[in-house]
Parts: C-alpha cells; structure tokens; sequence
C-alpha cells in the first residue's frame, strides 16, 4: 500500500509558519493519518521539540483561559487571544477548570466525602463481578457555588474526604459541583481531564477533532449536611471516575520515577459509545474549548463491554503515553489480533504497553471483555487462556515479526529478574539506543493495511525506528548481565538476541 502520510514523519513539518502537519499514528486499531492544521491568528507553527505543532505567540493567551495574576487579580483572555486583567472583589481562587475571583459573600464549611462505585473482575476472569465495591474519588476537583460563580476549590484525597467553604446564603442555587480535572504542577493548564465527548451512542471515529466537557456531578447544598457522604453510581458515569484516578496515580508515579511531568492528556469515554479504534492512544494535541491537551486517550464505554472496569486496558493505555512522554514510539499502529505476530515496531510499542500494565499492577494477568466476550491472557505462562502462544524463531533473525504479548512477556520476566528489576525495565525506556536515531538494529517504520487480521500490503517508509532488540541492547550496554537477557529471551529456542555482542549507541 501507499504510506498514507506521503513521506511525512511522525515529528511532521511547518509547512509554513501558520501550518503545522504530521503523521499522526494512534494505537489500537487506529490508522495512521496524515494530520494538518491550520493555526489560528494568535499561533504560529513550531518544530524541532516533538511534533510540529501550532503554539501561541508571545504574549498572546488561549481564548477562554482565566489565571490569577497574584493573590487578587484575574486575567482573562478574549477570543482574539488578548489577556484583560482585572481586580477581583475578593481573593482570587486558583482551579482545573478555570481561576476565578471569589465573592465576598460569606461562608461557611462544609466537609464531606465522596465515594464511587467500582465493579471488579471475577478472580477466574469470566466476566465483571455481580456484587460491587465503593472506593474514594481522589484527585476529583470540588468546587462550591451557584454554578456560574464558584466561590471555593478542592482536591478529594485519597481516603475519599474532601473540605472547602461554601455560601451561606439560600437562594436554592448553591451546589457542589464534582470535575474529572487536574491541573498540572504549575497550575497553568489542566494536566489530566476525562471528558464526556458530544458524539452520539454507537460507534464513533477517531478520525475528526472531538469536543465535549469533563465529568461533571453536581449536588444542592440544600440537600446535603456537612459530614455527608456522597456516592456517584455506574449508571451515573463512575467509570469515568475511576479512569480519573488510574491516570492520576500513572502520572504521580512516572513523574516521580522519570523526574519530569508528562505530556497532559484528555481521556474520552461517553455512555454507550464505541470508539473505531476500540480503545487507543493519540499522540496528537487538541484544544477543547480553550483547555489545551498535547495527547488523547479513547475508552470505549458500551453497556455489553464496560471496558473502563479493565485496569489492564487502562493501564496499557498508559503505557503507550508514557512511551510518548518519555521515550520515542516506533509509530506503527493498526489492526492487531490476538495471536497474531506483527511488524517489529508495532510490537515493541504494544508489547511494552502491556508489560508496562502488568509491572505497574504487580499482575501477569491481561484481561478484558470485547463484542460481549471477555478474554485474558498470562505473561508468566505465555498462555491465551490454557493455549500457548507462537513463540519467535531463532532462524528467522532479529527483525521477524513477533507476537506483541512475547515482547511484554519478555519485560515482565526482567522486572522480575533480580539482576534486573521493575525499575531497570521501566527506565530502559530511556537509554539513547531507543530514543536517539539513527537505530542501530536498522529497523525501518512500515504501514500496512489488515482485512480479517491478515496483512494486506506492507509498505517501508524508510524512517528508522526502534524495536525491541534495540531496547535490549540499551540494557546490556547499561550494565544488565548478559545471562539475565538470555534467560529472558531463550536465544537458542526463540528470540536470537545477541546479548555478548550488543550495539551501543
């Protein structure tokens, strides 16, 4: 097939200094697509520092974003871009869906806690559990108001409490109101949104920009009671919430181990709706109303699947962003099937996600539930259910195709290695042999089309990407003993890595 993108990279190119365009390439069963966008007047096209992109000018701002300017001033921006400030009554109050300027209406206190349903998995994985658990929200932005001026801001922590001032006054319109945002460290975007996308209930691309508004819960104070504990149910959208926190914790802890914040990231998940790409990554970056987001994340949510109960699915998910966040993905991305072995590339990026899930939940097990039927597999065992998977074969060479779930296997039994470690596998995503072209195990970016998971097509772009071989000779040359990769990769019975002779960048 012809490279859909026409031989532009996955880093892209200003085509002027007001058009930004890239290879956009999404996992899952997304495709790649050529992607171009025109800046607005108050952006320019910028490259060199990830993918091209529109940013905005000097001085200019994001229309609709309100920031505090110190303790008592707001500055809004217009739809031209331009900042207005101006002196708020009271104190101005910072938050992940906008600052704003605090009334001097007087306050009370209200403490309460907020809690949403969870439903787990079977521990024999046949399906989602009958019976339900209820667990805290944290990281859920609480705000107090009459829900055009807030008055008060919170963060629900980790045991599901949350405190915050709330009006004194009673017209009926005080509320508290539940968001699935967080801000980033700086408190200058929101680093983490899921949000309710305006599409309708089916099946829905992932081909065209997607707008929506986050998760949002509100309550009357009048109906509640400081102390109250509040519970948001499945039918209500916890699904979302419980998305919410998984991404929170990945974010904490990679921004903790990498010492660097990620790239910020909008998870999209609506109530009987199925994503094309079932569920998948974007690496592309989107305004929604006026909250910028350098990355997507698509969650299917139909009522025969509940996929947002997989924190396997989830997690896998996050593992494809923490490659883009900190490593360099190998950009090949489309229908893979179960089973079925694929291009090196795509099954570096799919099998370090799924090992990437497995090492965060401490679990070999990858479970989820698809068209109605749900399915797990076992890394340790290499087994889909009680059958082994095709292992590689040591004649046909490092660049073979090779099932995704061999590679992720593979990375679990070096977290588990001793010599190794989860932490030595996880930072591994770094070393230059994986992150710095040209690749020295020459492997090549290719795209491909697949009809009934057989691959039609298989065309070579030419662009050099990393794969697997590449990340095990970053930790060989870093120091990871040769008797642990073999031990591993079984070179003499299935993949034929060299681990006494590795390319150091």
């Amino acid at each position: 097939m012809p490279d859909p993108c026409q031989g532009v990279s996955a880093q892209g190119e200003c085509t002027t200094l007001k058009q930004a365009r890239a290879c956009v390439v999404p996992t899952g069963n997304g495709s790649p697509t050529l992607v171009t966008t025109d800046c607005r007047a108050f952006e320019h096209c910028q490259s060199g520092s990830g993918p091209a992109r529109c940013v905005v000018n000097n001085n200019a701002c994001l229309p609709g974003q309100a920031t505090c300017v110190g303790l008592h001033q707001l500055r809004t921006c217009d739809a031209q871009g331009v900042g207005h400030t101006q002196t708020c009554p009271g104190n101005c109050q910072s938050s992940a869906v906008g600052d704003f300027c605090v009334t001097a209406t007087p306050t009370g206190n209200f403490k309460g806690t907020l809690e949403y349903e969870v439903v787990p998995v079977y521990d024999d994985y046949s399906d989602w559990a009958d019976s339900t658990v209820y667990s805290p929200a944290e990281g859920v932005l609480v705000l107090s108001g009459d829900g055009t001026q807030w008055l008060d801001a919170a963060f629900v922590d980790e045991n599901g409490a949350f405190s915050l001032n709330v009006p004194t006054s009673n017209t009926g319109l005080e509320q508290l109101a539940f968001f699935t945002m967080h801000p980033d460290a700086a408190g200058a975007g929101v680093q983490v949104g899921v949000y309710d996308p305006n599409v309708k209930t089916g099946t829905v691309g992932t081909d065209k920009p997607v707008t929506g508004q986050p998760w949002s819960w509100s309550i009357p104070l009048a109906s509640v009671t400081t102390g109250a504990d509040i519970h948001i149910d499945e039918q209500q959208g916890s699904g979302a919430i419980h998305i919410y926190t998984r991404l929170l914790k990945i974010q904490k802890s990679m921004t903790d181990f990498y010492q660097a914040a990620p790239g910020s990231i909008v998870a999209w998940m609506h109530l009987n709706t199925e994503w094309d790409c079932g569920a998948c990554f974007a690496p592309w970056n989107t305004d929604v109303d006026g909250t910028p987001f350098d990355s997507q994340l698509f969650i299917s949510a139909t009522a025969q699947d509940r996929a947002y109960w997989s924190d396997a699915v989830t997690i896998h998910e996050s593992g494809h962003y923490t490659m883009w966040s900190y490593g360099l993905s190998p950009n090949e991305g489309g229908v893979h099937c179960l089973g079925q072995p694929t291009a090196p590339g795509q099954a570096w990026s799919e099998g370090w996600a799924t090992g990437f899930s497995s090492i965060l939940r401490q679990s070999p097990i990858y479970y989820d539930k698809q068209q109605g039927s749900m399915f797990w597999f076992d890394l340790g065992q290499r087994k889909y259910d009680d059958q082994a998977w095709l292992r590689p074969k040591p004649s046909a060479g490092l660049l073979q195709d090779i099932d995704e779930n061999e590679v992720a296997a593979m990375l679990w039994s070096l977290s588990l290695d001793p010599s190794v470690g989860a932490d030595v596998t996880l930072a591994g995503l770094q070393t230059t042999n994986v992150t710095v072209p040209t690749f020295k195990r020459g492997y090549t970016r290719h795209v491909w089309d697949t009809q009934d998971c057989t691959r039609v097509g298989y065309y070579n772009t030419g662009e050099t990407s990393p794969m697997f071989a590449d990340y095990l000779d970053g930790l060989v040359c870093g120091g990871v003993p040769a008797a642990s990769i073999d031990a591993t990769t079984n070179p003499k019975t299935a993949y034929p890595y060299p681990s006494l002779k590795p390319l150091c960048q």
